[in-house]
């Protein structure tokens, strides 16, 4: 019923007649409100729910390595890679892996001039390939991937947050169960109250997993697609899924024009960001 007058109503956008000007009006200032209350809200409960996994007894506290790909992107590696460290750096067992695949923007100059003593304690490691004349997201994910050391492996995208000590959830998710892939792919109710871009590619699973299911499937090409196409092949595997509470979710907010623009033109042109 609520569905139906809310599509009655949107139907009328455009309308010059002032009473359905108006009504529109108060429907998107109403959802607005709605949207941001709800939003905050499940933030809030998640926060609550995660807040304290740090002080859970657990059996092993697993090595974990954060896989991070990065293309012309350092100004999302500014914000988000130190954070990130400094909210993980009390877990005793956690490496950042991040692959520079071929930046030709300060990526390398501004790691290396402000992250040194991470890289030298081990805690960073700074990768580079010089090949690439265009972002392949799944051959970067493998690669990054590789040079991971820790049991436990986690993709985080360039432009993601951790959250306050994400790594001893991780930790605590995979020591009650072992045979999980934590993700987002939960989420189904979020289309409508959550923006779902940049989360998608929040993943952690036993790295020996990762390896028996064969790591990313390389055939995707251009945008999208190869997170899910993981999870689905992880749960055929025989992994469960685990939902990542939001409070460990968050983004840099950006353009869709930036999270295409170094894909092949050719590749992506069809795709409906691009359009």
């Amino acid at each position: 019923m609520f569905s139906k007058i809310l599509s009655n109503i949107e139907s009328r956008r455009g309308k010059k007649n002032f009473i359905w000007k108006f009504t529109v009006w108060i429907k998107d200032k109403v959802w607005g409100i709605a949207k941001f209350c709800y939003t905050k809200f499940v933030f809030f409960s998640s926060w609550l729910s995660a807040e304290d996994f740090k002080n859970k007894p657990v059996d092993k506290l697993y090595k974990i390595s954060f896989c991070i790909t990065c293309m012309n992107r350092s100004e999302h590696i500014k914000k988000t890679l130190l954070k990130n460290i400094l909210n993980n750096i009390n877990y005793p067992n956690v490496e950042f892996v991040l692959l520079d695949y071929n930046s030709k923007d300060d990526l390398e100059f501004w790691v290396r001039g402000n992250l040194d003593e991470y890289i030298k304690s081990g805690v960073l490691k700074y990768y580079q390939t010089r090949e690439p004349k265009y972002f392949h997201a799944s051959k970067a994910k493998n690669m990054a991937h590789r040079f991971a050391t820790g049991n436990i492996v986690c993709n985080l995208d360039a432009d993601n947050f951790t959250g306050k000590d994400f790594a001893y959830f991780i930790n605590y998710v995979l020591n009650k169960k072992p045979k999980s892939i934590g993700s987002c792919m939960g989420y189904t109710y979020s289309e409508k109250f959550f923006d779902n871009f940049g989360i998608g590619g929040r993943i952690f699973l036993f790295k020996k997993y990762f390896d028996l299911i064969g790591g990313y499937d390389e055939s995707f090409n251009g945008w999208n697609y190869e997170d899910s196409d993981f999870v689905t092949r992880s749960k055929k595997f025989g992994l469960r899924d685990h939902v990542i509470p939001l409070c460990y979710l968050r983004t840099v907010k950006h353009s869709h024009k930036m999270r295409l623009e170094n894909h092949d033109p050719e590749l992506i042109k069809n795709t409906p960001l691009f359009r």
